[in-house]
């Protein structure tokens, strides 16, 4: 998520709030909404880890996404902020985790 925020703060703000990574980090106030609408629902999560053997590709895989709209000189704006912030030290091989929250509901 820290990648993916740190290259999406180039990119124009969403023209919906409370989208990207890590919108529904807490669901809390999504939760109340579905009960709002008569929906009883309740969040399973799941980690998965992974690793990358380099910057080059975990760049491909979890900023394409994220910053394929920008011009090209934005995209390496991007690129030159989550790598020095995530690779300070040079490239390298890097793991990761990933939390996803499912959210699980059924109409009352």
């Amino acid at each position: 998520m820290l990648l993916q925020q740190t290259a999406g703060s180039f990119a124009p703000k969403p023209p919906v709030t409370g989208v990207g990574p890590g919108a529904l980090a807490d669901p809390s106030e999504f939760l109340v909404q579905l009960g709002r609408a008569g929906i009883r629902a309740r969040v399973e999560s799941e980690t998965t880890g992974f690793s990358f053997g380099d910057f080059s590709s975990a760049w491909g895989v979890l900023a394409g996404v994220t910053t394929s709209q920008l011009p090209p000189e934005r995209q390496e704006e991007a690129k030159a902020a989550v790598r020095a912030k995530m690779w300070p030290g040079g490239d390298g091989s890097r793991n990761f985790t990933n939390r996803t929250n499912f959210i699980i509901g059924t109409r009352s």
